[in-house]
């Protein structure tokens, strides 16, 4: 089952925002809530409880080397998924790397303009994120996945008139998660045996 450790990370020189922490937990369990529902799969998730006050300016952390020694590396272990809630701008606002194979260590860094959207549209762009960690690709297919390139939904738990608009995966994209997931890990606890 895949595991998330999640850090909120305040850039030297930048405010710590009075109840992210909360706000980022509320996201993930909607996250959790959502890939229950659509892949059936459990997606287990931590936040540390205190902000992680950065050594360097936001700037320096567009260098993936300062973001890796400062906070990936520490925090990486086993197979979790890092997280990270970035209070602060960089040259790519969200993303989260992407392994067909359960050995490269996953992350995921969501910066401004979406942490400031928690809540809403962000908690969107957080399992898009996800999605990729779990080794989901953007679809050729489709767009309106969570995974597509269409964001037509305002929040990951909206009910919108148009279903094709509701946030959701793709057929293949649950079948997938399934397969990586459930199977593999019925596959290692029966090798426990």
């Amino acid at each position: 089952m895949p595991a998330i450790k999640a850090v909120y990370l305040v850039p030297r020189g930048a405010v710590v925002r009075s109840g992210r922490i909360h706000e980022i937990a509320e996201t993930l369990s909607k996250c959790q809530s959502f890939f229950a529902r659509q892949a059936g799969i459990s997606v287990e998730w931590s936040v540390r409880r205190s902000p992680i006050r950065g050594e360097n300016p936001a700037s320096a952390y567009n260098q993936s080397h300062n973001l890796a020694a400062e906070v990936l590396d520490p925090l990486r272990s086993g197979s979790a998924i890092v997280g990270v809630f970035f209070e602060g701008s960089l040259s790519e606002p969200a993303y989260g790397t992407l392994s067909m194979d359960n050995l490269a260590p996953q992350h995921f860094v969501i910066a401004q303009p979406y942490i400031s959207m928690l809540g809403g549209r962000g908690d969107v762009v957080v399992a898009h994120e996800i999605g990729h960690t779990l080794g989901l690709p953007h679809p050729s297919g489709d767009g309106y996945s969570i995974m597509g390139g269409i964001i037509a939904s305002e929040a990951l738990d909206e009910q919108s008139l148009f279903p094709w608009t509701r946030p959701h995966l793709s057929r293949s994209e649950r079948r997938y998660l399934r397969n990586r997931w459930i199977i593999r890990d019925a596959e290692r606890a029966a090798s426990d045996l």
